[in-house]
């Protein structure tokens, strides 16, 4: 990753639609008293979307992430653009305290990586409300961004850069399909795969 200066519309123009997009589906899923499920989005180039994925989350965080990184095996078959990672959290403070819940978006490129926290709190009528004066971005390349973030970060980077796919896109989707992993093609063309849904 270079370019510290960079934004995160150096990697996708569109992605304040995209990050609305996230965030009304999250208020969606909530307001029906779902869980929100980790979703992926990947570009085949800076203002056009190829396809989407929602995995099955898991109470076990690392389930959670292995399900994310089978999805991420779509990024080098399809040759994507940068690709853009929903995942929710909660905050707490020092004690442990419960104090508000997050929509954190990571936004990775060949070049570029970005950490998108987006902080909401929801009422008892699943009502979502989105605290706009603390979301932020920043740079991975930031020194001051420490933590499991960046550990996933690097995590996701590898995708990015593989060299040689180990799987074709035809062998991702049937994989994806019969864990269960929901994915919608946004191009006029989708791809063929062997659906092996359940």
């Amino acid at each position: 990753m270079e370019n510290q200066t960079a934004t995160l519309k150096n990697v996708v123009s569109i992605c304040d639609d995209t990050l609305y997009a996230m965030r009304h589906t999250c208020e969606s899923i909530i307001a029906n008293k779902h869980s929100f499920h980790p979703m992926l989005t990947f570009f085949s180039s800076d203002d056009k979307v190829a396809l989407s994925a929602v995995v099955t989350s898991s109470d076990n965080f690392e389930q959670t992430l292995v399900r994310i990184s089978e999805s991420l095996y779509l990024y080098p078959p399809l040759k994507a653009h940068a690709v853009m990672i929903a995942i929710n959290s909660d905050i707490h403070d020092d004690s442990g305290s419960y104090i508000s819940s997050s929509l954190n978006v990571f936004t990775l490129s060949e070049i570029y990586g970005f950490f998108t926290s987006m902080p909401y709190t929801v009422d008892s009528q699943s009502k979502v409300t989105w605290h706009t004066d603390n979301f932020e971005t920043i740079n991975v390349l930031d020194k001051q961004f420490e933590g499991i973030s960046k550990e996933m970060v690097n995590l996701f980077y590898m995708f990015t850069h593989m060299d040689h796919p180990p799987y074709t896109v035809q062998e991702v989707l049937s994989y994806l399909s019969f864990v269960g992993t929901a994915v919608n093609f946004h191009e006029s063309t989708p791809i063929s795969f062997y659906d092996m849904t359940p």
